[in-house]
């Protein structure tokens, strides 16, 4: 019986890469919570999904470059994978993909708001003769309340006095 010892060495590379993308995958994770703040419940959620697709993943390289045999390489590659890029990247990746983010939508609300110039003056020359025009109709529209409203209570008081004076010609009172 022969071993194939190109075999175990590919798998443990790949395994070695397979730690590293992983760590890659989290950092890019821990950045996305890092710029929006997430709930307790979504950040389990998020690692759930996250470990049943590294537990996917360490299947498939072990299944593509390895016949389906998980060994004792593949889950050491993938450790020592990871580990090195916990030592040589760290936090790297994600202050920088937090500041990248953070440059992008910087430049994104500079181009709204350099788009939208036109619109705020247009705006603002406006602005002053649509708020005279609504105080008028305010007031005109007040006045028009308050005219209807001592119109009803004329007609309420003549129904009052009309409604007396049956009463007064029947004898009532």
């Amino acid at each position: 019986m022969e071993v194939a010892y190109g075999v175990h060495i590919s798998y443990f590379l790949w395994s070695l890469a397979l730690g590293g993308g992983l760590s890659l995958v989290y950092d890019l994770l821990r950045s996305g919570r890092r710029i929006k703040k997430s709930s307790v419940l979504r950040v389990n959620l998020e690692d759930i999904l996250f470990f049943l697709l590294a537990g996917a993943m360490l299947f498939l390289v072990a299944y593509d470059k390895n016949g389906g045999r998980l060994r004792w390489q593949g889950f050491l590659g993938t450790a020592l994978g990871g580990g090195v890029y916990y030592l040589v990247f760290r936090d790297r990746v994600v202050m920088l993909t937090v500041w990248m983010v953070q440059g992008v939508l910087e430049v994104v609300f500079w181009l709204i708001r350099t788009l939208l110039f036109p619109v705020r003056m247009v705006y603002r020359a406006l602005a002053k003769p649509f708020l005279v025009i609504t105080w008028y109709s305010r007031k005109s529209i007040r006045c028009v309340k308050a005219i209807r409203k001592t119109s009803q209570e004329r007609m309420r008081m003549r129904w009052k006095v009309k409604k007396r004076q049956k009463r007064l010609a029947k004898g009532e009172e």
